[in-house]
């Protein structure tokens, strides 16, 4: 029997010892050998989490939700979306970005289908915020090798909407067609080709993570109070706010609605901060 620390890869069966513990691709975890199996002694705590809300359909409580991890101890978090089939949303970033923000990943987006557009979409916004930003066409490889010095000596996810071709990224970066790349359906929708999130190594110290792609994105433990400190882009005039509290909606002197007048701060970027506000009240 011996012991040693590693981590959870793809396809790997593992068993816990003690209590049920629910591992995720990523997770780091002590274990021991014992004949043909690896008999898991502890999981280390997690560094970071991609992490999205899950509902039960059947249960309208607020227990009907639960944290749903998709992968765990990742660097760097590629926000893949598409710049055609399907259109182009600003909106799902800013979610992916709390994501993010949430479970302590830097976050990178990925654009993908530059080939079908003759004008790629402006995302200046993100790249003032020193959020990086590469455009690529996984069919021609247009963008992917800087994409892969992006990625190089770090492990990371990719991660987005069902459609926007994170298979057939994935696929380009390894070079053999490991994930089966999907069509989109009649209504636009991409199917879902990836079941369940999957890692790979791309060299001695560079790993990729490919996760299922989400329709349903639903913000996992924040409340109204702390949303805004999602939005960074909001601090530096948040400080100017009549209000400590300043919910940046309805409140008057508002240094924050000030500064989306006079376009300082982006208008979608805080249509994107009022839509996810009133879903998290309830509205």
């Amino acid at each position: 029997m011996r012991s040693d620390i590693r981590v959870v890869m793809a396809g790997e069966r593992c068993y816990a010892n003690l209590t049920r513990v629910p591992l995720v691709v990523g997770d780091r975890v002590r274990f021991v050998v014992e004949g043909n199996h690896a008999v898991i002694l502890e999981v280390l705590p997690r560094k970071s989490k991609l992490v999205r809300m899950r509902g039960d359909a059947t249960r309208r409580s607020a227990f009907s939700k639960e944290e749903h991890v998709l992968a765990a101890n990742v660097d760097v978090a590629v926000i893949v979306a598409s710049a055609a089939a399907p259109p182009f949303h600003p909106r799902l970033i800013d979610r992916y970005l709390i994501m993010c923000q949430y479970g302590g990943i830097r976050p990178l987006i990925c654009v993908n289908k530059i080939d079908l557009v003759t004008t790629r979409p402006d995302l200046s916004l993100y790249t003032d915020m020193d959020i990086p930003v590469v455009y690529v066409s996984a069919l021609t490889g247009a963008g992917m090798e800087r994409l892969k010095q992006h990625l190089r000596g770090r492990c990371s996810v990719l991660t987005g909407k069902s459609g926007v071709g994170k298979s057939s990224i994935f696929n380009a970066l390894l070079r053999e067609s490991i994930q089966r790349v999907g069509e989109l359906t009649r209504t636009g929708r991409g199917r879902h080709t990836t079941t369940s999130s999957l890692m790979y190594r791309l060299d001695h110290d560079t790993f990729i993570i490919d996760t299922p792609g989400i329709r349903s994105l639903g913000l996992w433990d924040i409340d109204p109070d702390s949303l805004r400190l999602y939005f960074p882009d909001f601090l530096p005039f948040a400080t100017a706010c009549r209000y400590r509290d300043c919910s940046h909606t309805h409140e008057p002197d508002c240094a924050v609605k000030e500064a989306v007048s006079r376009g300082e701060v982006a208008p979608g970027r805080y249509e994107s901060y009022r839509r996810l506000m009133n879903e998290l009240v309830g509205k």
